[in-house]
């Protein structure tokens, strides 16, 4: 589940702030219009700065924003909000009741092959693409009672195992926190290394981030 942003697997919270990304508002002391001076300190512009009150949003790990806070021209500096409150609309399982969102999300199970879940109605959602789509199963709903392949059931076995994605830039991927759950047979190779990476705010060759090229994926 996650929490406020924070990530908890079996109720024990995951320390991701080396490497997870958010959003965040900073105001300054005074104008600053060089993108080069975020870029020197591997901090990347979400959105242009303010002109009338000198406030602009940025993406960075919490490690890097503290080191950001330090700086003189930084007046104040903290998270993007974490609580919209309409986002759950379009959120897994994309179903009435459930009011979760990308910064507050769960708990759910993640499905694992042999693993057995009790079914009802409300819970189905989770798990109703699985079973009919990944695991080709016939799925009723009769008089609010369920069946598959033609049985009244009140669980289900899954035959498979499954994966929840999340990625590092937390606030503005569409991640499994909006698609739900990824089968075992849809993962279809293994990333080693990175041969191109591109800078989208920069022209020509300097759009190239030499430093990434090549680099073993971890």
């Amino acid at each position: 589940m996650i929490i406020n942003n924070k990530v908890y697997i079996n109720n024990r919270l995951q320390n991701l702030d080396e490497t997870t990304q958010y959003v965040y508002q900073v105001k300054f002391h005074e104008n600053i219009l060089n993108r080069e001076f975020f870029e020197d300190k591997s901090i990347k512009v979400v959105e242009s700065i303010n002109l009338d009150n000198n406030i602009g949003k940025f993406l960075m790990t919490p490690v890097k924003s503290s080191q950001f806070r330090t700086l003189k021209v930084v007046d104040s500096l903290h998270i993007q909000n974490v609580s919209p409150e309409n986002d759950f609309v379009n959120c897994f399982p994309q179903k009435e009741g459930y009011n979760w969102n990308k910064y507050n999300f769960g708990p759910l199970v993640i499905p694992q092959k042999g693993v057995t879940v009790l079914l009802k109605i409300k819970t189905l959602a989770l798990y109703k693409r699985i079973i009919k789509e990944y695991e080709e199963n016939e799925l009723e709903i009769k008089d609010s009672i369920i069946y598959i392949n033609g049985n009244e059931t009140q669980k289900y076995t899954f035959k498979m195992n499954y994966y929840f994605v999340m990625v590092d830039n937390r606030h503005y991927s569409k991640d499994s926190r909006y698609w739900g759950f990824l089968p075992e047979d849809h993962v279809i190779g293994k990333a080693w290394f990175i041969w191109l990476s591109l800078d989208p705010n920069k022209k020509g060759f300097k759009k190239i981030r030499w430093e990434r090229m090549f680099r073993k994926v971890e």
